[in-house]
């Protein structure tokens, strides 16, 4: 390889590096579950106790990078639920579900690592009628990374972007307005 081309090398791979800086893909799947729920207007979300397997490399990367999240989550999920028609809270010590409110419940379930594709984590978001104590739907929350991801704000955005898109698919949230999201900080 000439002095040009090993340069020229380098100043891709860098560019590459910095394009992916941050670059967390998330897709997010539903499913309604027994009879047709009518439109949600308030939650509480919680975040189940769980965490990936520690035991191997992918366990601890996804433990880490889920607990890189868990900040941006608790403050901006409930945000970004609120401003597009369902009232939400994060669900912390001592409280309980208000009347009127279901359960939306966060758990982790898989994490994976491949040194060629990267990190992949699933959780599980499910919806729970409070009245009957059943679950009325359930989301796979899939996000992957090469290893650059930044695990925060935008991260926690895209995942609550989704989650209402489901949720309207799904005709449990009212409304067809575009996403707002509050500003980032």
């Amino acid at each position: 390889m000439t002095q040009l081309g090993f340069a020229g090398a380098i100043a891709l791979a860098a560019a590459l590096a910095g394009s992916l800086a941050g670059c967390v893909s998330t897709h997010v799947s539903s499913n309604v579950i027994g009879a047709p729920h009518g439109p949600v207007d308030r939650v509480i979300v919680l975040a189940r106790p769980g965490s990936f397997a520690k035991a191997n490399l992918a366990g601890n990367l996804g433990q880490r990078n889920l607990d890189r999240l868990a900040p941006s989550l608790q403050e901006r999920l409930p945000a970004d639920l609120s401003l597009n028609g369902l009232q939400a809270r994060w669900w912390s010590d001592g409280a309980a579900p208000a009347t009127g409110e279901e359960v939306l419940t966060l758990e982790p379930v898989s994490a994976s690592w491949n040194s060629r594709t990267g990190q992949a984590l699933v959780m599980r978001a499910t919806l729970q009628d409070r009245l009957y104590e059943r679950p009325i739907w359930t989301a796979e929350i899939r996000m992957a990374t090469l290893g650059f991801g930044q695990w925060g704000d935008g991260v926690a955005d895209d995942i609550a972007t989704q989650l209402i898109e489901r949720l309207r698919a799904d005709r449990l949230l009212a409304g067809t307005a575009s996403i707002r999201l509050p500003p980032s900080r």
